[in-house]
């Protein structure tokens, strides 16, 4: 536990000194994000906060120093998609959506096929045995990458909500690898939770400066790769739920968005206001209100994944219906505050 601890540690410290940094250069590089009709924020803020976090995460690696392969493909992979956010980020018409795609499925490409990150088997959740996967184990894990990747950036419209989601789902993913002796993994997310805390510090409401492309997507490509390195390539029954779990909001958040975009005949990239942040806005809910909203619900999700990887699933329907029912029941409680 204690080279966790200094890997949290450096992580966190490294994330704190520099972003202050990379705040005053985006403004020498005109990296801001400037107002308009889809923004929250009323001032220009820097985009670029990702170089810190990217850099930080770095840096703890180097410093922990116990870099193998599955590391090595991870950071590549993490390489190419700091790439693409850097230059989507600094560019103020922003990267061409299917380009930005074909990076991320190379990037997924990279960490699953060159370096064996992939998902081979599941335990059958409806019985005993493994069901094995076989030639399509790899386009799977390719599409779980890329589709986590994107669903950190697509809740990423909130001060602090990626940041503070991303450190939910980092340490809930960190504790369950450490149950299921999942060593690589556990080092990347409590890497990634000590660079998110640290970042939040800047970034919660009212933020300082905002992560961009660079950060989001990096932070879900860590947590995508992090869960098939840590839970779906472990023999636990349930193994899928955990991870669904752990990313719960920013999953539901996705693929709400998708099927409310392909009803309306919209291309699935195509920006709308209508995600769960907006319509939390719209409903009365001051930013800090909804974020903390979607942290507590994130909060509970976690639970419920940590109590299915101790029971394995027993209480698996139990768990799933409490945890809606607290949700649904803090949100009424924190509406009621808002109106009386």
């Amino acid at each position: 536990m204690l080279n966790y601890l200094d890997l949290f540690l450096v992580a966190l410290l490294v994330t704190l000194a520099l972003t202050p940094v990379i705040q005053r250069f985006a403004f020498l590089i005109g990296a801001v994000d400037t107002p308009n009709k889809r923004k929250v924020h009323s001032i220009p803020i820097p985009r670029i906060g990702g170089i810190a976090m990217y850099i930080a995460f770095m840096i703890a690696l180097v410093v922990h120093g116990e870099i193998n392969r599955t590391i090595q493909g991870v950071i590549l992979g993490s390489l190419v998609l700091f790439v693409i956010g850097l230059v989507d980020d600094i560019n103020k018409k922003g990267m061409y959506a299917p380009l930005k795609l074909i990076g991320q499925i190379f990037a997924a490409w990279l960490v699953v096929h060159v370096y064996g990150v992939r998902v081979e088997s599941f335990s059958n959740p409806f019985g005993s045995g493994i069901l094995n996967l076989g030639f399509i184990g790899e386009p799977l894990s390719i599409i779980w990458i890329v589709g986590i990747t994107n669903t950190i950036n697509l809740i990423d419209g909130l001060d602090g909500l990626a940041a503070g989601v991303g450190s939910i789902s980092a340490f809930t993913l960190f504790l369950v690898a450490l149950m299921l002796g999942r060593v690589e993994a556990a080092i990347l997310l409590i890497t990634l939770f000590g660079v998110t805390l640290g970042f939040l510090r800047y970034n919660f409401s009212p933020a300082s400066i905002f992560m961009g492309d660079t950060g989001s997507t990096f932070i879900g490509y860590l947590l995508a790769v992090a869960s098939i390195i840590g839970v779906l390539k472990s023999s636990a029954s349930l193994a899928l739920g955990v991870p669904i779990l752990a990313l719960g909001i920013p999953i539901f958040d996705t693929a709400s968005a998708i099927i409310r975009r392909l009803k309306r005949g919209q291309h699935i990239f195509h920006p709308d206001g209508e995600h769960l942040h907006h319509r939390l806005l719209l409903s009365g809910f001051s930013q800090k209100q909804a974020v903390l909203l979607i942290y507590y619900a994130s909060i509970l999700l976690s639970i419920a994944a940590l109590l299915i990887t101790v029971l394995q699933g027993t209480w698996l329907a139990v768990t799933f219906l409490a945890i809606c029912f607290l949700i649904y029941m803090g949100a009424v409680t924190i509406k009621q505050k808002i109106m009386y």
